[in-house]
């Protein structure tokens, strides 16, 4: 930890993201890290109940609470101010910066309010505006570093000094019955080292195959690369559809691949991307946890998220077309690259 800080009081700082998506929190991971490690802030994340378990587990983060993000009645509302006031925030944070959010946060005792917006807001002197249209660098940036950098309004000289020695090592930190949960799984799996993870499922994003399409390719690399374990990642919402779909494609496939079924614990996804060689998904939390994890990957992109949702090691399959748009030579082409980007990452 940096021991630089100025402040004679500790910072207090808060970031507001109660949306049921978790991604929110995953591209907050730098921004949280940063207000730690430069500031020394005490770091409080007012999410909901998907992110728990994952904040939780993440050692810069000082509290989670949960608030309800669907405010139908006031005496909720009151209940969301209320928690957020015993905090006595020297800041907070909204992720998303529209004006219900933006309205409910000047109603809280929070001294400042971070914010990048352009909607029409009435002024208040507690809103601190991160300008991005004036940073030629921050404006071609990924979504990972504009949400990092709202921490640079709190202090820009101490953050400008210090960000440079920031490693970003974030670790995620699994328990015991997380590794035993995936040494369980890889028991009987040959080499587990030569392992390939597909996670199919987005729900962040429209530029993505079909099943029966990732079945397709499956079946070709199995073909290809008899040593590698493929293994497919689904839950309890789309395990089903997945069996479904390879039983009526090539039902003898299935005894030639691995599925993973996670039961709700994120925990157990960071566990087992930590285990494998080579992550393939859309654009979507799976694969941002795999960014924050320095995990290779290969990305079914569109052109935009290559820039704003950048993995780790920069490998995309582009798709010019949403999933729905998508015709026959598309999806030939789309499987024919991901064939060649896995060839060629297994060359390197």
């Amino acid at each position: 930890m940096l021991g630089s800080s100025p402040y004679f009081k500790r910072l207090s700082v808060g970031l507001y993201c109660p949306y049921e998506g978790l991604s929110d929190l995953v591209v907050s991971l730098k921004l949280l890290y940063a207000l730690k490690y430069i500031y020394n802030a005490k770091v409080i994340v007012f999410g909901s109940k998907v992110n728990e378990i994952l904040a939780r587990a993440i050692e810069f983060i000082d509290e989670y609470v949960e608030l309800s993000y669907d405010i139908k009645y006031e005496k909720d509302k009151r209940k969301n101010r209320d928690i957020i006031n015993e905090f006595m925030l020297d800041y907070i944070i909204p992720l998303r910066a529209g004006n219900k959010s933006i309205n409910f946060l000047k109603s809280t005792n929070a001294k400042f309010i971070i914010i990048r917006t352009k909607e029409e807001l009435e002024y208040s002197s507690r809103f601190i505006f991160v300008n991005f249209e004036n940073n030629k660098k921050l404006q071609q940036s990924n979504e990972f570093l504009r949400v990092l950098y709202r921490a640079r309004s709190i202090n820009s000289a101490l953050f400008d000094k210090e960000i440079s020695k920031l490693s970003f090592d974030i670790d995620i930190q699994t328990k015991k019955k997380h590794k035993e949960k995936i040494d369980n799984f890889f028991k009987n799996i040959n080499n587990p080292l030569n392992s390939i993870l597909i996670s199919p499922f987005a729900k962040e994003t429209k530029y993505n195959l079909r099943l029966k399409d990732y079945i397709k390719f499956i079946k070709e690399a199995r073909t290809k690369y008899p040593y590698l374990n493929f293994i497919v990642l689904t839950n309890e919402k789309t395990h089903e559809n997945f069996l479904e779909h390879i039983d009526k494609i090539d039902e003898k496939l299935l005894k030639s691949i691995y599925i993973f079924k996670n039961d709700g614990d994120i925990l157990n996804i960071c566990e087992l991307l930590k285990r494998v060689k080579c992550l393939i998904a859309p654009s979507s939390g799976t694969m941002y946890l795999a960014t924050i994890l320095k995990i290779n990957s290969i990305g079914l992109y569109s052109l935009h998220d290559t820039v704003y949702w950048e993995s780790f090691n920069k490998n995309y399959v582009l798709l010019e077309k949403i999933k729905d748009g998508l015709n026959k030579t598309d999806i030939q082409n789309a499987i024919g690259m991901l064939l060649f980007k896995l060839a060629e990452f297994l060359r390197k």
